[in-house]
C-alpha cells in the first residue's frame, strides 16, 4: 500500500508543475500513521477501515526556462479509502532560510 500512496503523490506533484515530464523523483518514501490524529485536510474515517499515510520525498524539475531548479523537498498526506480509492495533497516543504 505504501507504492500505492507515493504513486499517487508523485502523480499529484507532476499536476503542480509546469513541465511534469521534466520530473525526477528521488528518496521517496510513505508511512501508515497508526497513532495520534492525522493532519492534513483528507476526509479520514479509521472506523471505516480508511488507512492514512504520510509521504517525503525529493522533487527536481524543469522551470519555464527548460533548466532545473535543483531539488526540492516535498511531503504529502494520503489516504486509501475502505473502498480502495486513494486521496492525496503534495505540497512543497518551506524551508527557513531558503529564497524560493
Amino acid at each position: 500500500m505504501e507504492s500505492e500512496v507515493i504513486y499517487a503523490c508523485q502523480s499529484a506533484v507532476k499536476n503542480q508543475l509546469k513541465d511534469p515530464d521534466s520530473v525526477h523523483f528521488s528518496s521517496w518514501e510513505a508511512w501508515e500513521v497508526t497513532t495520534g490524529t492525522p493532519m492534513g485536510a483528507l476526509t479520514y474515517s479509521p472506523e471505516l477501515g480508511d488507512k492514512f499515510y504520510n509521504s517525503v520525498g525529493v522533487v527536481n524539475a524543469a522551470n519555464s526556462l527548460g533548466g532545473y531548479v535543483g531539488d526540492k523537498p516535498y511531503v504529502c498526506d494520503g489516504v486509501i479509502s475502505h473502498d480502495g480509492t486513494t486521496y492525496v495533497r503534495a505540497r512543497p516543504v518551506s524551508i527557513l532560510g531558503s529564497d524560493s
